[in-house]
């Protein structure tokens, strides 16, 4: 009887841990399961928040491209703009270069060019005479003369006509200033007389310094066996940049009155004071 009892109790026990195991295991299980499905919630939210990391970042990308073309755009807009701005600018320098551009025509300075180069005289007479002269120089308005009042004929003066040659005026040297090439004549103060030429350059425009002077200078077309001595040249023709000069020869012997011979040459004009002579 007991022993039955216990076989009893044991098979109870048995079976209640089998079926204690059965339902662990299904707990287990499901547990798994549980965290099995949070981790691929887990992994689909990270793929989601990937995905849509991407979206957003092709979506700036995109922004990105079409704000550099719409720069591109603007720039290349810019550019003509900028091309029409210069171009009207030009336009309008050259409108007002035509409206300062010189009457050539009737050959006479203006009064201001008058007075630019009868000051520049005035200095050269001042440096000359040494001294400090102020309202003594006298400007003889027939034959434009500067030199030091009641002194004339005594001390360093200069000479030159209101009028000048048509055919030594324009822009000479091509390189867009104009140009007047004029006689001057010169006297140190005794009886000697001798003439230079001078270049009054006129710059277009509202520059400051519109004018600039200088004297023109060319080496001795003569032979090494003749000398050109003080006489100085005079320019027999003009063809665009090129001047042909002639100028007296001297021979060793002769007098200053009586050159045995004279020379032609051919110099570039290039608005600078030396002249370049041409090779024959």
């Amino acid at each position: 009887m007991k022993k039955r009892l216990l076989l009893s109790a044991l098979l109870i026990f048995a079976c209640s841990s089998d079926l204690f195991a059965q339902d662990y295991m299904k707990m287990k299980k499901e547990q798994l399961r549980i965290e099995h499905q949070k981790k691929l919630d887990e992994l689909n939210k990270n793929i989601y928040a990937k995905d849509l990391l991407k979206a957003k970042v092709d979506s700036m990308k995109n922004e990105n491209d079409e704000l550099k073309s719409n720069l591109e755009l603007l720039n290349s807009k810019i550019s003509v703009l900028n091309q029409e701005l210069t171009t009207e600018k030009e336009i309008s320098q050259k409108l007002r270069d035509l409206a300062t551009i010189p009457d050539f025509s009737d050959g006479t300075f203006n009064d201001d060019q008058l007075a630019f180069i009868t000051n520049y005289f005035r200095r050269e007479v001042e440096s000359l005479y040494e001294e400090e002269i102020g309202s003594k120089v006298f400007i003889d308005s027939t034959e434009i003369e500067v030199s030091i009042e009641g002194e004339r004929g005594y001390t360093p003066a200069f000479y030159f006509q209101r009028n000048y040659n048509t055919s030594l005026a324009g822009d000479l040297d091509k390189d867009g200033t104009l140009e007047i090439i004029f006689n001057v004549g010169e006297t140190g103060g005794g009886s000697a007389h001798w003439s230079n030429y001078y270049c009054l350059k006129i710059f277009n425009g509202n520059r400051r310094n519109r004018y600039e002077i200088f004297q023109i200078e060319f080496t001795c077309p003569c032979k090494e066996s003749e000398d050109c001595r003080d006489t100085f040249g005079w320019i027999t023709d003009v063809s665009g940049d090129i001047l042909t000069i002639a100028s007296d020869c001297f021979l060793e012997d002769d007098s200053n009155c009586c050159p045995s011979s004279e020379a032609t040459s051919k110099y570039k004009f290039d608005g600078t004071p030396r002249l370049s002579m041409m090779k024959k």
